[in-house]
Parts: structure tokens; sequence; C-alpha cells
């Protein structure tokens, strides 16, 4: 094996839109033996577990065949989580097994081949087992997991409104009195001073022998001042839809130089635009960005988790009507900045759980009302995510349901999550994941490339999760795609 050390790494623009993890080697004069090896793959997957395979498969991109063994059980991984193939990774590990003459990459196939037979795992493996599992966090829940399954293929939303726009993003989806909504932003590009986006909203059906969506135009929202974004659904304490949204001043230079709240409540089957009244002491230097409201039935109060462009912690904010909100507390994740986009759910005694987006990390939060959710205690995530949404696998509105173990309350997760192809370009994915309180573990990744997921979740009567989430397979063009997965009712 040789001998490179000292990894420096740097996220590079390729083109546009295309990013890879460039990773900068020292080469030292004598080869490192396995030891030394597994030495500094543990100080690279304490690091972050992305760029320690990249570190990876920089090595085996130089020639370097011990980490060329443990890049093709990285990219079985990726394959199994689009396909739910298993034989993939049982034919890599026993390929391994059979002809390398490494002892960690062989170690690490006999660990995977003993899950994937559900056998005990050998005490011996210990290492192995934790190494793997920081270079490849949750491969193992991932692979002891039932696999998911759809039940109709990803369609793509489109109303002939809609033709005209070629960047269509950040949806959302609610099932409202027996209706499918969904809300999404819309306009030329991404962001751009003079082409400040649109809401579209939707009217949808499913008809379940044909699988097949039937979507509507029902109205587009817009505001000659502000660029409009992030729609998210919530019902209020009268049984009204609402949406809570972004709006942005953009300036020439296509830089957010404000940041404003937005809301609209349909009436009378019209919506109505509105800008919401926040507490100032939530604004950063350019204001703030109130991601998404859950309506909490402990307390008949919305919640949210608000952010600004320069300010590295969230502030909680609460409502009573879905247009005035005022704040309820900080709320810092140390040693972990640049907390934003957070989805709060409730369960039937009032406690919280949230799903956040850091820097590097997602983090799963957890409060009490008691605490008046001012005292939060964090579980953090060893992997990015994006555009954080989850629901629970049971409603808890169900008066049926009772949950005699609410501390592993189970969740269905649907997020942005970020593979690399061999030569450490990066390839961004929505995913569903199971979580608890403590964890997330990938199940299943939608077909997505690019910028992308932001996904609405609908929990349908018989346990499965209707998607809706967008991807950008081309350059500054994205679309909307729904689709329908059967999950099991316990991850």
């Amino acid at each position: 094996m040789l001998n490179y050390v000292d990894p420096i790494y740097d996220i590079v623009e390729v083109i546009p839109n295309i990013r890879l993890i460039d990773v900068g080697l020292t080469l030292a004069k004598s080869e490192v033996q396995e030891k030394d090896r597994i030495k500094i793959l543990y100080q690279e997957a304490e690091k972050s577990s992305l760029f320690s395979i990249a570190f990876v498969q920089k090595l085996a991109s130089l020639g370097d065949e011990h980490a060329k063994e443990i890049r093709s059980i990285y990219q079985a991984y990726s394959q199994y989580l689009e396909n739910t193939d298993i034989a993939v990774m049982q034919n890599v590990c026993d390929e391994i097994i059979q002809n390398s003459p490494f002892t960690l990459p062989k170690e690490f196939a006999r660990y995977l081949l003993a899950i994937i037979a559900n056998q005990g795992i050998d005490p011996k493996f210990v290492e192995g087992r934790e190494l793997i599992n920081m270079l490849i966090p949750s491969i193992e829940r991932t692979l002891k997991a039932v696999p998911l399954e759809k039940i109709s293929e990803e369609q793509e939303v489109l109303v002939p409104e809609m033709k005209e726009f070629r960047h269509k993003a950040f949806p959302d989806l609610i099932k409202f009195d027996g209706v499918y909504y969904a809300a999404f932003r819309e306009a030329a590009h991404h962001v751009g001073f003079g082409d400040l986006g649109a809401i579209r909203i939707l009217k949808g059906t499913y008809d379940p022998n044909r699988k097949k969506w039937k979507w509507a135009n029902m109205q587009r929202l817009v505001d000659h001042s502000y660029d409009l974004r992030d729609p998210r659904f919530f019902v209020n304490h009268e049984n009204k839809l609402q949406l809570v949204l972004g709006g942005s001043i953009i300036n020439e230079m296509d830089e957010t130089v404000w940041m404003a709240p937005h809301g609209a409540i349909l009436e009378d089957g019209y919506w109505q635009l509105f800008k919401a009244i926040v507490d100032a002491s939530a604004d950063g230097e350019s204001g703030q960005w109130i991601w998404r409201v859950t309506w909490n039935p402990f307390d008949n109060n919305g919640y949210a988790f608000s952010y600004g462009k320069d300010v590295f912690s969230l502030s909680l904010v609460r409502t009573a009507d879905g247009k005035t909100f005022e704040k309820v507390t900080d709320v810092a994740c140390e040693p972990l900045t640049d907390l934003s986009e957070a989805t709060i759910r409730f369960k039937a005694d009032g406690t919280a759980i949230a799903l956040i987006r850091a820097r590097r990390n997602g983090i799963i939060g957890i409060s009490k009302p008691t605490d008046g959710y001012c005292i939060w205690t964090f579980s953090v995530i060893p992997f990015r995510l994006g555009g954080p949404n989850f629901v629970f696998s049971v409603d808890e509105d169900d008066d049926e349901y009772e949950n005699d173990d609410d501390d592993e309350q189970a969740m269905w997760a649907v997020t942005r999550y970020i593979f690399l192809h061999e030569d450490n370009v990066v390839d961004e994915a929505t995913i569903v994941a199971s979580m608890t309180p403590h964890e997330l573990t990938p199940l299943l990744r939608l077909k997505s490339s690019g910028d992308g997921s932001y996904p609405g979740i609908v929990l349908e009567k018989d346990g499965s999760l209707s998607i809706l989430y967008y991807s950008s397979p081309l350059v500054n063009t994205s679309n909307i795609y729904i689709t329908r997965v059967r999950v099991s009712s316990n991850p």
C-alpha cells in the first residue's frame, strides 16, 4: 500500500452545479503497513464520513488495492439503496473474501455477510465493525432493515401552466379534507434579481388502480417585491389550511439582502397571501426565515424554527393564528453551527421532536412541554442532510393508537443525502430513511440527482407514504416528482 498521508479536502465546482470533493495528498517515501492504514482511516472517519470515503476513493484512483476493495463495498451499498437488491453486496463481499490479500477488507466483508444472513457478529470483527460504520454510517442498520418498496414509480408533477418555468423546486404536500394539495416555487432560475419566484398551488387526486396521479392548477401566489420560496402547509386551530413561506429581497448581484416570512390561508377556495408579523428579536442582520410550522394539539399553538443567514443558532417561535409569531427561546447545538432548515413534529403527550440541518451533519432534537420547549437535547446524525421532513410511522391522532414506548417512537424521514461517484463527484439524492429519536437510517434512494429533495410527505391510511420532492437532472433546470412507498408500521 502506498503511504499517502495528510489529506486536505476541498469542495470545488467542476462545472455549474456539479461539485467534486478534491483530496490533496502528500506521498511519503516508504510504503505503509495495513495497521497504519487502519489508524489513518479512523482518523479521517472521525473528521467526516463523507470526506473519509473521498479519501479512500482518491487512494483507489491512484492504484491502491487496499482502498479499491473498500471502495467496492461503498459502491455496492450505494447501489443497494437504489435497487434494494442485496445480491450486489453479497457478490462484492464474496469476491473480497476469496481474493483479497488484506485483512481489513476481508473483515468488513465477513461482517457484512453475517448481517445479511442474520447471523451473530463474531467478536473478532469488533474493530472492523466500528470502522466500516464510521466510513459508511448506518450500513449495519440499513442491511438489517426490511427493504422498502415503491407502490408507484416516480411521476413528474406537471400542469400546462407550469411549462414556461425551468426551475420548479422546494415543494410540499398535504392531504386535507380528502384532497391532495401541492405547493412549490417556480421561476426561471434558482435565484436571480428580476426573476422573482412565485408559489404554484395544485390540487390532486390519486387513482390506486392505475397508480397514477392527476393534478389541476389552483392558484399562483406572487409578490412583486419578494422572491417567494419554501412553501410549507399546516392546519391551524380552526381547521383551516395555511402556508408559511419565505420572502427574500434580492439585489442586482443576485444576493439575498433581506428575508421576511410570509403566509397564506385558504378561504372560500381562494388563497390569500400576507406578510407574517414576527418577533424582531429573532432577526439576524438580514432578517429571518421560518421554514415549517407544525400545529401542536397539546397546547393548540403552531411552532417553528426561525433562522438567519448570519446566525449560528435557531430561534423557536410560536403562533396562535399562523400570522403573528413570538419568540420562545434560542436553541443551539454546540459545537455544530449553521443550523437552518428544521421540521418539528409533536407526539400526543406534547413532546417535540425536530429533524435539523447543520453544516456537516443532521441533528435530531427533543424537548418536553414541561420545559416550555426551552430545553433541548440532541443526537448528531453522522452525515449531511437537507430539506429534512419526517412523519410518525403511525398517526398519533388515531384514537385506537397506543404507544407504550414513547422514547423509541418510530418515524419515517425523507431528506437529501450525498453519495460520491468513484471519481468523487458529488451525487446528491433524495432518500427515504427510518428514524428514531436518536438515529436516522437510509433505506431507499428515490430517482433523483443534483440539487433536490425538500419533500412533502403524507402518511396514508394503509401506512404507505406519498412523497413529493424535486430533482435537478440538468443544470439550472429542476422538476417536481411524486411517488408512493410501502413501509412497515415499525421501521
